[in-house]
């Protein structure tokens, strides 16, 4: 596999730290297989599982809900049907009612930081192999992700109403500062992740909120740095009044003053209003994610 939204080359001790070590892996979630003459790996599926509560402390996994996280094979039919069968086996003995091809929020357990760009919601268009492989074995598409980039060679979007906004509210930069989401703050609290904050004038609550973490194993063969944008919030109560476009700015502005090339983002694609927010703010979609479910 390769592409921007993809880590590659990726080390053993990466693979570890990214995926091994973590608190919810269990070995027996990953299905290896081998040739038979000379027990080389031919390939894996991974299986995993996202918590009862991603607000909350992630103590237990929900097996109701399974996912395959990731196929690895080379092109193979025959093998990639034998290793997607063996993990849909694999998640209904654990008692999975449905099961889904692709991660995506709460069902991301694993592969966040190396594949799949900013967050890991589903598998890549430009992988059209693996997206194959899946409808072949009885999956359906049942959502899809817009992956988003913006070049930070060009500066902020300028906007009027951001000057005035911002003599109506504060910025705050928080280093080293967690996503509120226990289960995001998981996958990226390696990376040492910022949050973007915009206060009200009097600095006592948060209009609007977003996270931005390194994502410092993407781009190497492009030579290419890139930091990734996710959780992008604003409070109910200042929505449609330009505070989003504000904290997109300032976001763009803090990764740029970072000395990174590129910003990801992404969303969901039936969320248009977060669609024309990125695109009025200088984003250029460059990949789509696509999520699965097997069918009844």
């Amino acid at each position: 596999m390769s592409g921007p939204n993809i880590a590659v080359p990726i080390s053993n001790t990466e693979f570890d730290l990214f995926v091994v070590s973590r608190p919810y892996f269990f070995h027996r979630d990953l299905i290896v297989a081998t040739y038979e003459k000379t027990g080389e790996i031919a390939g894996f599926v991974h299986c995993g599982f996202g918590p009862e509560d991603p607000l909350k402390f992630c103590r237990y996994l929900s097996h109701d809900l399974g996912t395959i996280a990731m196929l690895c094979a080379p092109h193979d039919p025959i093998l990639e049907d034998q290793l997607i069968q063996a993990g849909i086996g694999h998640l209904k003995s654990l008692g999975s009612k449905v099961i889904y091809g692709g991660g995506r929020h709460p069902l991301n357990p694993f592969y966040w930081s190396i594949y799949g760009g900013s967050e890991f919601s589903g598998f890549l268009e430009s992988q059209p192999a693996t997206l194959e492989a899946f409808r072949r074995n009885g999956f359906k598409e049942s959502a899809s992700s817009v992956l988003f980039e913006f070049d930070l060679a060009k500066s902020e979007p300028k906007h009027l109403k951001n000057i005035m906004l911002k003599r109506e509210s504060r910025l705050q930069i928080l280093e080293d500062e967690n996503p509120e989401e226990n289960w995001s703050a998981l996958a990226v609290e390696a990376f040492h992740p910022l949050v973007v904050q915009i206060l009200d004038k009097a600095e006592k609550a948060v209009i609007a909120r977003s996270c931005l973490w390194p994502m410092s194993v993407y781009g190497r063969r492009e030579g290419v740095s890139r930091i990734g944008l996710i959780d992008v919030i604003v409070d109910d109560e200042y929505r449609r009044k330009g505070y989003g476009r504000l904290l997109i700015a300032e976001s763009i502005k803090c990764a740029s003053g970072l000395s990174y090339d590129i910003l990801c983002v992404q969303t969901d694609s039936t969320n248009l209003a977060a669609i024309k927010l990125y695109e009025q703010s200088g984003f250029v979609q460059t990949e789509t994610a696509r999520l699965f479910r097997l069918g009844d």
